[in-house]
């Protein structure tokens, strides 16, 4: 059967201008994350001076509303997915892990927001309340941006109308290395801000990018009283965590779409090599063809 050379080359036309743009997609991508990179690594020292300073604050009993400890009938999920797709397992790979919680968690009363438009499914699936959808928190986060949500979830809980507070969201290890994380920012427990800390990324991926650690303060001084600083610290406290998350997933979604669209510009450079082979084959078939047509042709004009 003859090759089609025109076809084929009509194709690698189609496959390299799909390169092209896919190339162009994952440089967009690798400057968008290392400012999320950046941005997340930063935040990570003020997570880091908040658990030392929640550490000599230890012994104090943590007397707050948003430290009030019930039994959990009514969750709020706070979700962190993308807008778009093109990245990968990221979604996916949130969404499956919400999901399990929710099916492991039958006897809870679940309520959801969504921050990108993918966690939405969830709550539609699920047939859960969405209090509310946060599209535009994605591509550049800023601190001034999660307040309002924050107020929105911590009102919820002192008026008794959730009883937990858990945020979904993916954890920036590595360019190579991304990890769901579905932690527990309300109630506010002390525990919390140590676990926040230590599973906030890796102190290697600091060091690369020219970070430094905070120097441990052993001691600190409190005006006018532990208890009062407690008071004001707290709600701070669950807004840092809440925007920690928020840059976590931020920059894991430009990694994942880095790494995807560097995966789709591979392999249209391998499918472009096979096509051209073909091409070759094709085309080689038919200089093959044609000569022995012409020797044929004046083997017969001899006789």
């Amino acid at each position: 059967m003859a090759i089609n050379t025109k076809a084929i080359k009509t194709r690698i036309q189609s496959v390299e201008n799909t390169k092209k743009i896919t190339r162009a997609m994952q440089m967009i991508a690798a400057v968008k994350m290392k400012k999320a990179v950046n941005a997340a690594i930063r935040t990570r020292e003020y997570s880091e001076l908040s658990y030392d300073l929640m550490r000599n604050l230890a012994g104090t009993e943590l007397n707050h509303p948003l430290a009030k400890i019930r039994k959990a009938k009514n969750c709020l999920l706070i979700v962190h997915t993308s807008n778009r797709g093109l990245c990968g397992s990221y979604n996916a790979n949130i969404i499956r892990s919400v999901s399990e919680y929710i099916d492991n968690n039958s006897d809870v009363n679940f309520s959801m927001i969504a921050l990108g438009n993918k966690a939405a499914r969830v709550a539609k699936n699920y047939n859960l309340e969405l209090v509310g959808l946060y599209e535009k928190l994605n591509e550049n986060p800023k601190y001034e941006d999660i307040i309002p949500l924050a107020k929105e979830m911590t009102d919820k809980f002192i008026d008794n109308d959730i009883d937990q507070v858990i945020v979904a969201y993916t954890n920036y290890i590595s360019g190579l290395n991304q990890q769901v994380e579905l932690r527990e920012i309300l109630p506010f427990k002390k525990k919390s801000i140590e676990d926040f800390y230590k599973n906030a990324g890796s102190r290697n991926e600091s060091e690369e990018i020219g970070e430094k650690g905070i120097d441990s303060k052993d001691e600190y001084e409190f005006e006018p009283k532990k208890s009062e600083v407690l008071k004001y610290i707290i709600p701070i406290l669950v807004e840092i965590q809440l925007y920690q998350a928020l840059l976590e997933s931020t920059a894991s979604e430009h990694s994942s779409r880095m790494i995807a669209m560097k995966n789709a510009s591979d392999a249209a450079g391998d499918m472009i090599d096979d096509l051209t082979l073909q091409f070759n084959k094709g085309r080689q078939a038919a200089i093959t063809q044609e000569i022995s047509e012409i020797v044929a042709g004046a083997s017969a004009l001899d006789n």
